[in-house]
């Protein structure tokens, strides 16, 4: 009774019969153009890779059986072959090379035509193919289909000679089949982990910082190499202290699984000590297995979110300060115009030698501090538009120390210069760029009771700003006190005001600049006056 197998064998014969093939002869199969051929085989590339890896693996071990690999597409058409060359060079002289298509119409009863028809592995041996010149031929030929990669389809086929014919060669090619396919859906995983990496952790505006279970850094993102001024290659393996800003929090994710979610850190950068503030993420990274495998870390830059707060807080206050101002300012200084008429008519009437003289120039020396406070009250709710001219800053500084150097002096104070050699025009109001910069100067002044110095730098930054930097060695600020300094009326002095520095505020914003303070409590502080470098006529 003839088999399955056999009968598949049996029905090929018979066809070739039919197409009058002869089986004493020599097939000449058609072969495709080279550009065909280089097609095809782009399309199958990541394919035929994979099985000449595991293919070659295959012949290592058995390297002293007369083998050759050959890989078809789905159209019978040798994409690829392996083995040893001296066993290749006898198949070429058969007919068979990269190229030629094994249809039945040209190279009569063979595998690989019957494994893609019937889509099941089968073998022919010796007499089982229709041309007597591969009589002595054994073949077997396992069809594959990845629907993972295009339903791409072909098949894989062990070329020997009958001596050495074995029915384990279709174990083999069904085990070297299913890696391929198991090897192909993990490059395809890795490559879109790939990707996923790449848009992760280059396109991302983040922060982005990865470490293994000991908490050494295993990849960085260029956000982090910018905030850190360090290169990738040169954290990479380091533990993650070495960015101190964040280790707390990954070694707390590493060591008790927990999970950080917006916390809000700060921190000074840049030759300017600007103060940034990031909102950082951690969690811990988990495998297969669900072991944990490392950390994952991210920050965000809220800066100029935190910034514009600040700003909107501070517009409202000073919105209400305008309508208080707008609604009082008037009723206050009438009566206040009365009290001072008639206390300077009372001195007239009064003999210089009289007690009561001396308690009018108290209550004349009030009612100046309380129309200095409305003043300043009206200056801080609306502050004049600045009239803009281009300026030499440099000159505009050497102005105010000069003004101010012998009151300092007097404070047992010193007051430094540094900058650059060229000018630096500005388009600003040069009155109330005077205006900012004294004030400054005046704070720094009184926060070193006992003596100190203070330097005043000038520098152009690299986006194309000038930063003006007053620091002093005075008593400094606390974190709280900080907070508040730009808020009006907020002061630290007996007999202050509150409103210097908001009204210094508002004038650097109408320049379209920035006021920045970095403050140590005993240690003195930094203010930075950012200005536009770039003239822009209004």
């Amino acid at each position: 009774m003839i088999n399955q197998e056999n009968l598949y064998i049996q029905i090929s014969k018979q066809n070739c019969v039919s197409m009058g093939l002869d089986p004493h002869g020599i097939p000449h199969p058609s072969i495709i153009s080279n550009m065909d051929l280089k097609q095809r085989k782009k399309q199958y590339d990541e394919i035929l890779s994979t099985i000449n890896f595991f293919a070659k693996k295959m012949l290592f071990f058995v390297k002293k059986q007369p083998l050759v690999f050959i890989v078809t597409d789905d159209n019978a058409t040798v994409l690829d072959m392996y083995g040893d060359e001296a066993i290749i060079h006898l198949v070429k002289q058969m007919g068979v090379s990269v190229g030629i298509q094994f249809n039945e119409e040209e190279m009569g009863t063979n595998s690989i035509n019957l494994a893609l028809g019937q889509n099941h592995p089968v073998k022919v041996i010796g007499s089982e193919h229709y041309h007597h010149h591969l009589s002595y031929a054994a073949c077997y030929t396992i069809p594959f289909t990845y629907n993972n990669f295009n339903n791409l389809k072909g098949s894989l086929t062990i070329f020997t000679d009958t001596e050495n014919a074995n029915d384990i060669y279709l174990g083999m090619l069904s085990a070297i089949v299913d890696s391929v396919e198991r090897e192909l859906l993990l490059r395809k995983k890795n490559q879109q982990l790939f990707l996923l990496n790449q848009i992760m952790m280059k396109k991302t505006k983040n922060g982005i910082i990865l470490t293994d279970s000991e908490g050494y850094i295993i990849d960085i993102n260029h956000y982090i190499e910018r905030i850190t001024e360090r290169k990738r290659n040169d954290l990479i393996g380091l533990p993650v202290t070495a960015i101190k800003f964040l280790a707390e929090y990954m070694y707390d994710t590493l060591q008790h699984e927990h999970i950080h979610e917006d916390i809000v850190i700060e921190f000074q950068e840049g030759t300017q000590q600007q103060k940034t503030i990031y909102l950082l993420d951690t969690l811990p990274i988990y495998d297969e297995k669900s072991a944990l495998s490392g950390a994952y870390c991210q920050i965000r830059d809220i800066t100029d979110m935190k910034n514009l707060e600040k700003k909107v807080i501070t517009s409202e206050k000073f919105s209400v300060i305008g309508k208080l101002a707008a609604g009082f300012a008037h009723e206050i200084r009438n009566p206040l115009t009365s009290i001072a008429g008639f206390i300077h008519l009372l001195k007239e009437t009064l003999k210089q030698d009289d007690k009561h003289i001396y308690y009018l120039s108290i209550i004349q020396s009030e009612l100046d501090r309380v129309k200095k406070l409305v003043t300043n009250f009206i200056v801080a709710a609306k502050p004049d538009t600045p009239m803009k001219r281009e300026c030499d800053i440099q000159n505009i500084i050497i102005e105010i120390v000069t003004l101010m150097e012998s009151h300092a002096l007097l404070c047992n104070v010193t007051i430094e210069c540094s900058m650059p050699t060229e000018p630096i025009f500005l388009y600003i109001d040069a009155m109330q760029i005077k205006q900012v910069i004294m004030n400054l100067i005046q704070n720094s002044i009184e926060a070193m009771s006992d003596g100190g110095s203070i330097l005043i730098s000038i520098a152009e930054t690299s986006d194309h700003n000038v930063a003006i930097t007053i620091q002093d060695n005075g008593c400094g600020m606390t974190e709280s006190e900080l907070n508040q300094i730009m808020n009006p009326f907020f002061t630290t002095k007996e007999d202050g005001l509150g409103l210097g520095l908001s009204i210094s505020y508002q004038i650097i914003e109408s320049h379209k600049g920035s006021l920045h303070v970095f403050s140590e409590k005993g240690k003195g502080t930094t203010f930075t006056v950012i200005l536009p470098k770039t003239i822009e006529k209004e």
